[in-house]
Formats: C-alpha cells, structure tokens, sequence
C-alpha cells in the first residue's frame, strides 16, 4: 500500500533500517548492507532520492566527526603519527606537506617530491 507521498511504507521502514545500520556501521556501505540485508544495488537504487541522499550525506558526516575525535584524542595523548597526519592534511598552508605544487598559469602543476629533484624543462 502507497503512503500519501507516493512511496511503499515497506521500502520506507527497508530504508530506515538500512539507515540505522549505516550509523552504526559509521558510514560503511557494505557493511550497513550486510547488517540490514539489504543489497548494494538497492543501495545505489535510492541514492536516486534525495531525501534519502541527503540522509546518508549526513551520516557520512557524522562519521568524519567520529574520526576527528578520534584523531584529536590520540594528538593529545602525544601520538606522533597523529600529530604528524595533522599536520600534513590540515597544515599544508603552513608547509607541512611532503610535496610541492607550483602551478604556472595555463599549464598542469609541477610536482616535486621532497628530495627528489624535477627537471622543470622535461616536465
């Protein structure tokens, strides 16, 4: 039977079932649909919708937030390694990076790997 907005409450309660596993799988496709039995294809079937789109966007997002917490409690526990990635993803604007990217105008970037050395003129 078709609810009022035109959509089968059965595909509807599938849809909050494979949400809830998607949260609690923090955003693992495979996963969420193995927990909630329901297949990828039908997955990528509703990712047409954009309520629902909207509804996994979010929970993608909730799980990046769970990971930063997670990164950010181990950088005040003094975990090199996680200081380090910091670093090197969100203070690249400060130089900590491994590369180089120059870009000249109207040509693709040159990228120089720290200590290797690029011949700009066989580029």
């Amino acid at each position: 039977m078709k609810s009022e907005n035109g959509t089968n409450g059965t595909s509807k309660k599938r849809k909050e079932k494979f949400l809830e596993a998607l949260r609690e799988a923090k955003g693992n496709v495979s996963l969420a649909c193995e927990i909630s039995g329901i297949p990828r294809r039908t997955y990528y079937n509703w990712l047409k919708n954009e309520k629902f789109k909207s509804e996994v966007d979010k929970i993608s997002e909730e799980a990046i937030e769970f990971v930063e917490n997670k990164l950010m409690e181990r950088i005040e526990k003094g975990d090199l390694g996680a200081i380090i990635f910091f670093l090197k993803t969100k203070g690249k604007h400060r130089g900590w990076s491994e590369r180089l990217e120059v870009k000249h105008e109207n040509q693709a970037p040159i990228i120089n790997i720290v200590g290797v050395e690029v011949d700009s003129k066989n580029s």
